[in-house]
């Protein structure tokens, strides 16, 4: 003769068949019924939570929540320049109609315009008070300023003047090469020939790196060979800062070496691995877009 027996949980009522003559068979009953009927409630339990659809008010709130705790998280700098284009002088462009030249022009209206864009979403969004010559003079300011405590002349702390990455590399290098630099005046008044504007995992995350050209007569010396040596000095330098990080700061983060001031086997190289890296950029940049 058979036995019922019922066994009662929080959740579910559930009647199981005793059989006398076989206490294993109905211990592994119970023990199964248990591990499926659990199984199915996890699995519910996931798919409530990952397809439960949210009011607006509660999408708000769970972005203003992320915008307090994100910050802490994020990086202070990219660590890297994200576009290495500069615009080249007339006096190294190609035919207006050759292939090369061609595409010269059209790429340089393609940043033009972006750079445009970057500075009136700069002004609008967070930093209405932003003027190129007034930010290509200070910048310039801050260039001398980090060569001079690079060569022992003033002291400050290089790290809030450039990026960390930016400011072990140029360390290492001026222990190594012990150059003693000096500022004398300038060539040319500094300009600012691109801007980037740099949404990172979201359009809320924004960076901006700025390409300023200088153009001034310095003089340098090596310690090793004391003779010093007096004329003009171009450079490219980039500065980032993160738009909306709390107490960011313009930083120098690197310079850009002309693909013009190369020779021509060696600009292709250059040319290939700078394509690779800003199409690798590019798709970030899409990713965040589409978040």
């Amino acid at each position: 003769m058979s036995l019922y027996r019922a066994f009662v949980s929080p959740s579910r009522r559930l009647l199981v068949q005793l059989q006398p003559s076989s206490p294993t068979s109905f211990l592994a009953a119970v023990h199964t019924r248990q591990m499926s009927y659990y199984s199915k409630k996890k699995k519910a339990m996931r798919a409530s939570m990952t397809h439960v659809k949210k009011s607006k008010g509660q999408q708000e709130l769970m972005q203003e929540e992320s915008r307090d705790i994100m910050p802490s998280m994020r990086q202070r700098s990219l660590g890297q320049i994200h576009d290495f284009w500069v615009p080249i002088p007339s006096s190294h462009t190609s035919s207006l109609f050759s292939s090369d030249g061609f595409k010269e022009r059209w790429e340089h209206i393609k940043k033009r315009a972006y750079s445009m864009y970057s500075a009136g979403m700069m002004r609008f969004k967070l930093e209405t008070d932003w003027n190129a010559v007034d930010f290509a003079a200070k910048a310039q300011d801050q260039y001398i300023r980090m060569s001079n405590i690079l060569s022992g002349k003033e002291a400050g702390d290089l790290r809030s003047l450039a990026t960390d990455e930016c400011a072990a590399r140029l360390k290492s290098e001026f222990k190594q090469k012990k150059v003693q630099w000096t500022y004398l005046e300038d060539a040319e008044r500094p300009q600012v020939v691109h801007i980037n504007l740099i949404p990172v995992n979201s359009k809320d995350n924004l960076y901006c790196q700025v390409t300023v050209r200088l153009f001034m007569k310095v003089e340098c010396s090596n310690t090793d060979q004391p003779e010093e040596d007096t004329g003009t000095h171009l450079d490219y330098v980039v500065f980032e800062k993160h738009l909306t990080g709390k107490d960011s700061q313009w930083r120098i983060a690197g310079n850009i070496l002309p693909l013009f001031m190369l020779p021509k086997a060696k600009q292709e190289e250059i040319r290939q691995q700078r394509a690779e890296y800003e199409a690798k950029m590019k798709q970030r940049v899409k990713d965040a877009a589409k978040s």
